[in-house]
């Protein structure tokens, strides 16, 4: 092996070995090659006259080395495990500590390092928190764009995550709605559900001030500050407040406001300077959100008479959308529906046959059985009903209810042959009310059945043409 291999060799042994291999070469080996000296020589009588205390001084100097080499070498292993550690905390396992007994310079150099790398582990914590807290806002940007009730899953998203982001523990976005004397609390974040119907007074408290000067403002020590009063006895917040506007060309829109910080401190300027930012653009979000509002209700309020237009075609049928309508309102409630679906439905009721209004008044006045071709184009209106209501982005709902009202249950309905509950609940629903309706209702060629007559009807038709359980909830309330 030559000196090059045995210089690498060297360098990739231990810390401790070094050390010893070192020590024996600038400490024994003197010792002894100095005992040998003088034995080879023949020294020693004349060393035992002349220094008479040779030998012991000798044996000093050889354990005050080993004594020393005991020294160094606990040092040398504590620099050794030192290393170590280090080696497994950089190669990723960050909850290794540097586990050393000395209490000099390497104990306190291992305790920095270990208080680095808590501070490092903490740091990893927060950003996996971080990425969790990215992750749950991604999914509610997806479920707020394509939910009917847009703004407010939008609001709440924006809501909790500045709430996050300030680190407090509620919050409330309150909107002014049209007809109302002051500002409704639109969503709410670990808020108590009582206050939801709070309707929030403009001329009084801090949002007094927030509406009034139209600027952010931020209040502390609620129990003792009448700045925050009202907010403080309505139970919005107990330690402090910070509340921002929702302007739009100097028209204030709603107030954002987020209350009492986890760690029970004032909010900061970091703070402030978030909320600013985010209401700066909140408030174009609603103001755009009012704008298209106001488009749909016109919209809507256009096909609404597009719809009565269809049922003045037929003086028979006069009254059958009221009729729907309300038939769907009470199964709707026998049903325990929410809210959002019972708009829905009461909405379907009124417009599922808009799309006659594309139909020949020749077919559809025709008193006898349909021919082939005017079958074909009378299944059409339900698409033209679709492509009718599509604009209206809140009701996509209402798109399956007008599309698949005249499927049958069996799947021998139109226009896609669905079968079952393939079929929307919605649209289930309305052909038992719609039938039920048309059933009863007098027409030239005959008359109207009685209710226990067309009871017996639908039944006969239950799992054919209709949900069985969907048939039964709408006989218990005619």
């Amino acid at each position: 092996m030559d000196a090059n291999a045995k210089i690498d060799g060297l360098a990739q042994t231990s810390l401790y070995r070094k050390f010893s291999i070192a020590f024996v070469f600038m400490s024994l080996v003197p010792i002894v090659l100095l005992l040998y000296i003088v034995n080879f020589l023949y020294l020693t009588p004349i060393i035992d006259k002349q220094l008479p205390f040779f030998k012991l001084t000798v044996l000093l100097v050889v354990l005050l080395s080993l004594a020393s080499f005991d020294l160094i070498r606990r040092s040398m292993v504590a620099l050794s495990s030192f290393s170590s550690n280090a080696k497994q905390i950089a190669s990723g396992n960050y909850s290794q500590k540097v586990k050393v007994n000395d209490r000099g310079e390497i104990g306190d150099l291992a305790n920095s390092f270990n208080t680095l790398t808590d501070k490092l582990q903490n740091k990893i914590k927060e950003l996996e928190s971080s990425k969790r807290l990215l992750q749950n806002i991604l999914n509610k940007i997806g479920s707020a764009v394509t939910s009917t009730r847009g703004i407010e899953n939008l609001l709440e998203l924006v809501l909790q995550t500045l709430a996050n982001g300030i680190d407090a523990k509620s919050g409330a976005i309150f909107i002014f709605e049209e007809g109302k004397s002051g500002f409704m609390m639109k969503v709410s974040y670990n808020m108590s559900d009582n206050l939801r119907k709070l309707n929030i007074d403009p001329e009084k408290g801090l949002i007094s001030r927030v509406v009034g000067l139209k600027k952010l403002e931020v209040a502390f020590d609620l129990s003792t500050n009448a700045a925050a009063d009202f907010e403080y006895r309505k139970n919005l917040a107990k330690d402090s407040i910070m509340a921002a506007p929702l302007i739009y060309k100097d028209k204030v829109h709603g107030i954002v406001m987020v209350c009492d910080k986890m760690s029970h401190k004032t909010f900061n300027k970091d703070d402030i300077v978030l909320l600013s930012n985010v209401t700066a653009q909140l408030a174009v979000a609603v103001e755009n959100h009012e704008l298209n509002l106001d488009a749909e209700k016109t919209y809507l309020e256009t096909i609404t008479a597009l719809a009565v237009a269809v049922e003045a075609k037929d003086s028979y049928s006069r009254g059958h959308i009221d009729r729907v309508a309300g038939y769907m309102e009470r199964l709707g409630k026998a049903m325990k529906l929410d809210e959002e679906t019972m708009k829905i439905l009461k909405s379907g009721a009124i417009l599922h046959d808009v799309g006659k209004i594309g139909v020949r008044d020749d077919v559809l006045k025709k008193q006898g059985a349909l021919n082939k071709e005017e079958q074909k184009e009378m299944e059409q209106h339900v698409i033209i009903g679709v492509n009718i209501i599509k604009p209206i982005r809140h009701m996509s709902t209402l798109c399956d209810l007008v599309r698949y009202h005249q499927e049958l249950y069996d799947g021998t309905g139109y226009p896609d042959g669905l079968k079952g509950k393939e079929i929307p609940l919605s649209a289930r629903m309305l052909k038992i009310c719609d039938s039920y309706d048309a059933m009863t209702t007098d027409r030239p060629y005959r008359k109207g059945m009685d209710k226990e007559s067309a009871k017996k009807e639908l039944r006969a038709k239950s799992g054919t043409d209709f949900d069985p359980k969907v048939l039964e909830e709408f006989i218990k309330i005619i």
